[in-house]
């Protein structure tokens, strides 16, 4: 009687603050004496589920699973883990992943991301396991995440309208992008191709290449793709160029690259052939 309560019990839904003389903490999933209730059915997480992909690097560790949901939830109950691939014919067929892979295609598999990621994931660049790629020194891989927009299937067909539309659209703004650096436009041609459209809100996959003009063909310092892809990753941070004007651009959505010549790299000899 007349004691002050200092135990308060509360629920998962909590703010942290650090406050002198106050000690808090966590049950354990073990001294539960039911089981969770998911918060979304494994319905929910088809659009963050890919038959046949197979997430390539980041790799934490494998464990055993029975299946594609087993898999998930064992990640999701894992601090670190972002992605997952689960490997049927394999006993230890769960890889746990970072958020940090590459995608190849795989028939023997399926990957997904957990449900903390899976409303931003964007799906990275998935490569044929039979695809020869062949090397451009003047290219630039990109994409970015249009969050203004709604998914529609028509954006899955290069034929339709819709698809060539929105194309020709970001095409013209990131060649107007691109001709707004001084230096650049002075130096080189620039054209934009648009490689495919996927979902999450509207992902953008495109291609940047480019040809250097005839003064500057033979000059040493002349633009690198590194000058393409710095100047595009500038006008991404600050929302500079029309393109910004017609879209919302998911902050820090934008992603570029550009081929690496493994053949200067690896110290192939002379008659090398860009093949790979």
């Amino acid at each position: 009687m007349g004691e002050k309560v200092n135990c308060f019990l509360k629920n998962s839904k909590v703010d942290s603050v650090r406050k002198p003389k106050h000690v808090s903490g966590s049950i354990p999933k073990a001294c539960l004496s039911t089981p969770p209730t998911p918060t979304q059915s494994p319905s929910t997480y088809s659009v963050c589920t890919y038959n046949s992909l197979d997430f390539q690097g980041g790799d934490l560790f494998s464990v055993l699973a029975n299946d594609v949901d087993d898999c998930r939830q064992q990640c999701e109950d894992h601090v670190s883990c972002k992605l997952f691939t689960f490997d049927m014919g394999l006993e230890r067929g769960c890889y746990f992943k970072t958020d940090q892979v590459k995608v190849i295609t795989n028939e023997n598999v399926v990957s997904g991301a957990t449900a903390e990621l899976c409303e931003d994931f964007i799906l990275p660049h998935v490569t044929k396991t039979d695809e020869e790629s062949t090397y451009n020194e003047n290219e630039v891989n990109g994409k970015f995440k249009i969050t203004s927009l709604r998914w529609d299937e028509k954006l899955s067909n290069p034929n339709s309208q819709e698809y060539l539309d929105l194309s020709n659209t970001i095409e013209d703004s990131l060649e107007s992008m691109l001709r707004s650096e001084r230096d650049l436009d002075e130096q080189a041609e620039f054209s934009v191709k648009v490689q495919k459209f996927r979902q999450g809100s509207v992902v953008c996959d495109f291609k940047v290449n480019y040809i250097l003009k005839e003064a500057y063909i033979a000059i040493p310092f002349a633009i690198k793709p590194s000058n393409t892809t710095d100047a595009m990753s500038k006008n991404f941070k600050f929302k500079k160029g029309i393109l910004f004007q017609r879209f919302l651009i998911a902050a820090g959505s934008f992603n570029s690259s550009a081929p690496v010549d493994h053949c200067a790299a690896k110290g192939c000899p002379h008659k090398c052939d860009y093949d790979y």
